[in-house]
């Protein structure tokens, strides 16, 4: 069954397309050989410039005497409804989108083409009219159809090929949609997409998928037809009256570079024609005569204030720039499509810039169109070629003018470098060819050279710390070094000359400083060294005193009564100091032949009586030893008290001995 249908769509493609033959024989005027045009000034004044908000310029033309030969006869179509013009190539259903036709070298124009058929019930394979360039002056160069419809395979058949191929398949869910809506999405549900590639012309088949009739309880646009619409298309158009370069210029009589400072170049793609174009440093039209002129699309001055210089991380110095009045020439204007993501296009919308460097006179470039692009092409309308680079992702090399720089400097008021201290550069390509000139800051200066008072000068001195062994001295556009004059020294610290004298005091004076806070340090160091040795001594003397009194014994003595801790201790001088207020005359509550008994109060507000003897024998010490052994150890706790009875007897409440350094003492509490 499929082969059947393979068989049919072959048959009725082969039909229609003697069909169209004949229709392109008959519809308008044929293409003549030799019917070659070349009007001169004053007829091309006459004929129409505009259609709509597109240029038209020759060899294209709109009404008889203003094109080169039939193959660029346009027609400007205007709606009467809504007042907005079409313009069409001869074939009129080829409608012209865009095209570089006042630009020699921008040899392409974006085309649009639309068709569709009605669906009938019954009926399983229908066949649409071909769409081929019309004339043998243009050539498809890339595109991509949408077909629209429900339920069919799409067959496609190139008119240089006898075998069709299927392309793609349509399917319908069971919700109805818009054709508008189906070609937003086209995925293969509703509408599917055919992209194609250098052509001559093709044609569109289509054959019903088993068990899909769109007549039987469907209704809607997308069952009653199915429809084909270009999404975008790009021809190429050449000279196509001599096969090449060489044989149009040895018939001057149809040669069509007439302009001076114009060139030929072959055609590379079908190896068919040629086309003409203005030579480095000039733009135009290289099709009539003194079309090719020096490029003056530059202008210097930024015609408005407040321009936005910047699409969200990324700033738009002049002469870029995003408003009207705002950028130098329209090869420089950009669209900030989004600041947020600092989404930033250019002109033709194919091209995005991540980055501007004015300084290196490079923009970074990123290519987001659907084709694959090796060599850097943006087509601006009426601009000449001013980037160079390669490669999807590029940092390219641009040029404000396709101009030298001598040439430009011949027209000031369209000058480029207007800032003071900026320069004037060539730009060149990687072959070595001229591109135009752009402008630089000179040495010493940074900033915009295409603003007035753009480049300012760079201070040195603050930006290189240390760029000269002594003193630095900013000049304008550079510094220079110099030595302390006669009896002055360099400060690194002030970065200035100061007088030896000046500084020898200054020296004097931290040397001074320094030298007196290190005596003063050490001075303190020492008596701290000597309060810390006679504390040592101290120690050490009291620990000797204490061997020698029978501390060790007396100490003994005490711990081994289990309950003499809590009624007897030893006391420091320290804590008989304290409590006694240095042994204060006002706390003398006795004397007696060997000392005196003073009133003291312990740091738990105790209140004790202390003696303090004059001298002591070394037999009063064993004495006071018996007496602890006698009194303490080996008494029952009920007689202690009378130790305290004894002691409130001779007017104290606590019993007391001193020995040098060591005093100790035993109490009874109430």
């Amino acid at each position: 069954m499929v082969c059947g249908f393979l068989v049919l769509v072959l048959a009725l493609l082969g039909t229609q397309t003697t069909r169209v033959s004949a229709a392109l024989a008959t519809n308008g005027r044929p293409y003549e050989e030799g019917n070659i045009v070349v009007p001169s000034p004053a007829m091309l004044r006459r004929c129409p410039e505009r259609c709509g908000n597109l240029t038209v310029a020759y060899p294209f033309g709109i009404g008889s005497g203003c094109f080169r030969d039939p193959d660029f006869n346009l027609t400007c179509v205007v709606d009467g409804s809504t007042g907005t013009s079409r313009l069409f190539l001869r074939d009129g259903i080829t409608e012209v989108i865009n095209g570089g036709f006042d630009v020699g070298w921008s040899r392409y124009i974006s085309a649009a083409y639309a068709d569709d058929d009605a669906v009938v019930s019954g009926v399983d394979v229908y066949n649409m009219s071909s769409w081929s360039p019309p004339g043998r002056s243009f050539v498809g160069f890339s595109g991509r159809i949408n077909v629209t419809g429900c339920g069919f395979d799409v067959f496609m058949l190139y008119n240089d090929s006898n075998t069709p191929f299927k392309a793609c398949s349509i399917t319908c869910p069971g919700s109805e949609i818009t054709e508008t809506a189906a070609m937003e999405n086209c995925n293969g549900t509703w509408c599917c997409t055919v992209p194609f590639y250098s052509f001559n012309g093709f044609q569109f088949s289509f054959v019903r998928l088993r068990g899909q009739d769109s007549r039987v309880n469907r209704t809607g646009p997308l069952w009653n037809k199915v429809s084909v619409t270009t999404d975008y298309a790009s021809l190429q158009w050449n000279v196509a009256d001599q096969a090449n370069c060489a044989d149009a210029k040895g018939d001057a009589a149809t040669y069509a570079c007439l302009s001076n400072n114009s060139s030929c170049v072959d055609n590379l793609m079908t190896h068919r024609g040629y086309s003409c174009y203005c030579n480095g440093g000039f733009l135009g039209n290289p099709y009539v005569p003194q079309g090719c002129l020096r490029d003056r699309g530059y202008n210097p001055i930024q015609q408005v204030a407040n321009c936005t210089r910047q699409c969200g991380d990324i700033e738009i110095p002049f002469p870029f720039g995003i408003e009207e009045g705002c950028y130098a020439r329209k090869a420089f204007h950009l669209n900030c499509t989004n600041a947020t993501t600092s989404t930033l296009q250019m002109e033709d919308d194919e091209h995005q810039v991540t980055h501007i460097n004015l300084d290196e006179g490079l923009i970074d470039i990123k290519y987001i169109a659907y084709y694959q692009q090796d060599f850097l092409r943006i087509y601006v309308d009426e601009e000449p070629d001013l980037y160079m680079g390669y490669g999807e992702t590029t940092s390219a090399q641009w040029a404000v003018a396709n101009l030298t720089c001598q040439e430009a400097q011949v027209d000031m008021p369209r000058y480029a470098c207007v800032s003071t201290n900026s320069e004037c550069l060539v730009v060149n390509s990687t072959q070595n060819l001229l591109y135009g000139y752009r402008c630089k800051c000179s040495t010493g200066f940074q900033g915009n050279p295409y603003v007035r008072e753009g480049c300012q000068d760079i201070d040195e001195c603050n930006k290189t710390i240390g760029i000269c062994e002594e003193v630095c001295n900013n000049i304008v556009g550079s510094y220079h070094c110099s030595k302390c004059p006669d009896k002055m020294e360099y400060d690194t610290t002030t970065r200035k000359c100061t007088s030896i004298k000046r500084q020898n005091i200054y020296l004097g004076i931290i040397i001074g400083l320094t030298g007196g806070f290190g005596v003063i340090l050490l001075i303190l160091s020492g008596l701290f060294m000597v309060h810390r040795w006679k504390r040592y001594i101290q120690r050490q003397l009291r620990r000797r005193y204490f061997r020698k009194n029978q501390g060790l014994l007396l100490e003994q003595l005490i711990s081994s009564d289990e309950n003499a801790s809590d009624k007897t201790r030893i006391f420091s001088v320290e804590e008989l100091e304290k409590a006694t207020n240095n042994f204060d005359q006002t706390r003398i509550v006795g004397r007696g032949g060997h000392g005196m008994v003073y009133k003291g109060i312990l740091s738990d507000q105790r209140v004790v009586a202390i003696k303090k003897s004059k001298v002591i024998e070394e037999g009063e010490i064993n004495q006071f030893i018996n007496e602890v052994a006698i009194l303490l150890p080996n008494k029952p706790p009920k007689h202690r008290p009378a130790l305290w009875m004894l002691s409130r007897n001779r007017g104290t409440s606590v019993s007391v001995r001193f020995y040098p350094k060591w005093i100790i003492v035993w109490y009874s509490s109430f």
